[in-house]
């Protein structure tokens, strides 16, 4: 049974592929349909895939200083790749999947850990022009020896996730859908 079609760029959503997509994500099926027509939208040029220019038009990535990376890790998914990633931000998300998808952002050189470089260019997202670059070095610096407990120059994910809380993820990675 067909959900919706779309371009050329999609086949069309079918009832088993909802289910599917309930299944591995944190969306209910409704949620899916939501998102698929949400998806549409965006897609302006009908291709399939959002492409960063798609994505800034979701209002509530739009606001977030973070934009850039957020929209990285979003940026060629075709729509099954937009629900798995659109669902760190699900409030039925679990912790261990919004850790991840934080420590993405975090993780700009995707090496799989968070170095003192990729927290420089995290932290001057964050600020702005409001801070220098001397006195975002101060702070990542000072950041970087409270969460690298083992010394070795770089942030694990593990260390990563025992300086978060469930509010700072809830908080940071909660859009209504």
């Amino acid at each position: 049974a067909q959900v919706a079609s779309m371009g050329s760029g999609l086949s069309t959503l079918d009832v088993d592929e909802v289910e599917d997509l309930s299944r591995e994500t944190s969306f209910t099926p409704k949620e899916i349909r939501r998102l698929y027509d949400r998806f549409r939208k965006l897609d302006k040029n009908e291709t399939g895939v959002m492409s960063d220019g798609d994505l800034y038009a979701i209002p509530e990535l739009c606001m977030n200083p973070l934009v850039p990376r957020i929209t990285k890790l979003f940026d060629g998914s075709n729509f099954k790749g937009f629900v798995r990633t659109m669902s760190a931000f699900s409030s039925r998300a679990g912790r261990d999947q919004k850790v991840d998808f934080a420590f993405r952002i975090c993780d700009v050189d995707e090496d799989g850990f968070i170095s003192m470089e990729d927290l420089m260019y995290i932290l001057g997202l964050l600020v702005g022009e409001n801070m220098s670059e001397d006195q975002v070095y101060e702070i990542v610096e000072k950041t970087f020896c409270e969460i690298d407990s083992n010394g070795d120059g770089v942030i694990s994910r593990e260390e990563f996730d025992a300086i978060l809380t469930d509010d700072d993820l809830h908080d940071l990675l909660t859009i209504r859908f």
